[in-house]
Formats: structure tokens, sequence, C-alpha cells
């Protein structure tokens, strides 16, 4: 990986840009725009469009290009 890549996946993102949350649904996986921080790994989260209890199980970058966003991947409890 080159040394630019490495810098880019450590700048920080505002709180106000918000993150995105790549959810299971009734109807597949959705991407969610949320305000503020991504949930701790652990912590469970409801969104509207999911029926019931999300839970935390990783963190990542967003899978949309030129997206800076973090990203927290959510699973069934």
């Amino acid at each position: 990986m080159a040394a630019d890549a490495r810098v880019a996946d450590r700048t920080p993102v505002s709180e106000s840009e918000g993150f995105v949350a790549f959810a299971p649904t009734a109807a597949g996986y959705r991407l969610v725009e949320l305000p503020g921080r991504p949930p701790e790994i652990g912590s469970t989260l409801e969104l509207d469009v999911c029926d019931g209890p999300l839970v935390v199980t990783r963190h990542g970058r967003s899978p949309l290009p030129f997206d800076r966003r973090p990203c927290a991947y959510l699973g069934r409890d």
C-alpha cells in the first residue's frame, strides 16, 4: 500500500459529515446515511428501515467511491 493511501485512511472526518451504515433489511443489505459518529463495536442500533435492533459488528471505510465517511457494518443480534 502506498504511503499516501495509509495517510488518507487516518484522515479524521468531522462528526457533522456523519457516517454510513451497511444494514440488513427485509429486501437485502442497504447503505443508510446517519448523523454523528459510528457507535462502538458491539453497540446496538435501531433504524427505521430495519425491524428490531442491530449490532455493530465492525467499522470500515464507506464502500462508496470518494466517500471519506466511516461505515458501521451491522448484523442481527
